[in-house]
């Protein structure tokens, strides 16, 4: 009887370790408990990170001395998931502080030693549908760069419908908005206006299109002595104050 039951546990404890979700990087593994605690080399993180209904792991990011784990909390009732980039190098492991739009919807890409999270913005099911609706129309693009996370400061529109006629435009595409011969991603390239130009719409045309998950209309445009098109979803109007200064 005391071998039989003695043999339980040890099924028990096997399952359990099967179960949990490990993550292997060059500088240790974490792993996901059954109660759904991050943990690693086996112990509770500090603090600790717990998920509400679950934790995944949305990727790992290899950097120059550590590696940089994106992890998910899912399942809160206000607020559906957050985010913790999680670091281990040589001197241990340290997180960041919750972070994220509530959205689920995550794209994170490396350039290099930063990794940006791009979600839709969210807004609790308390808040006005006015509210709800505007959020639902932009883009929240946080950076992690040497264990620290730091959010755009503006809401980036994903559509451009209100681009209109010799209006003049900030640019928002990262590292910078192609300028084309015509309006497609197949034009000739004229030329790269830098994050933070100032180019002026002329027309806008009725080609739509969706690049990089942002709808919006292809422009004609004016930029200093060139004249071409450019997608209009990564282009963010001015207030006449700067307009005028622009030109």
């Amino acid at each position: 009887m005391t071998k039989s039951f003695s043999l339980c546990i040890a099924l028990v404890l096997t399952a359990t370790t099967v179960n949990a979700e490990t993550i292997t990087t060059r500088f240790g593994s974490l792993s996901i408990n059954d109660e759904n605690m991050l943990l690693f080399q086996g112990k509770s993180l500090t603090p600790t990170i717990q998920g509400n209904n679950s934790l995944s792991v949305l990727g790992t990011y290899p950097l120059k001395n550590s590696d940089a784990v994106l992890i998910q909390d899912n399942g809160g009732t206000a607020c559906p998931a957050q985010l913790y980039f999680v670091e281990l190098s040589k001197k241990g492991v340290k997180a960041t502080s919750v972070f994220g739009s509530c959205s689920d919807l995550v794209e994170a890409k490396q350039t290099g030693e930063v990794v940006t999270v791009t979600m839709p913005g969210f807004m609790g099911p308390f808040e006005p549908e006015s509210e709800k609706e505007k959020a639902a129309n932009s883009t929240e693009i946080y950076r992690y760069t040497a264990g620290i996370v730091t959010e755009e400061k503006a809401k980036v529109p994903q559509k451009s419908s209100e681009n209109t006629s010799g209006e003049w435009h900030t640019v928002i595409a990262e590292p910078n908005l192609v300028v084309r011969s015509k309006p497609a991603v197949t034009g000739e390239k004229l030329g790269n206006v830098p994050h933070g130009g100032k180019i002026k719409v002329i027309e806008k045309t009725d080609k739509t299109d969706s690049i990089g998950g942002r709808d919006g209309v292809w422009v004609k445009i004016e930029w200093q002595d060139t004249t071409g098109y450019a997608f209009d979803a990564f282009l963010e109007s001015m207030d006449s104050q700067d307009s005028a200064g622009a030109k």
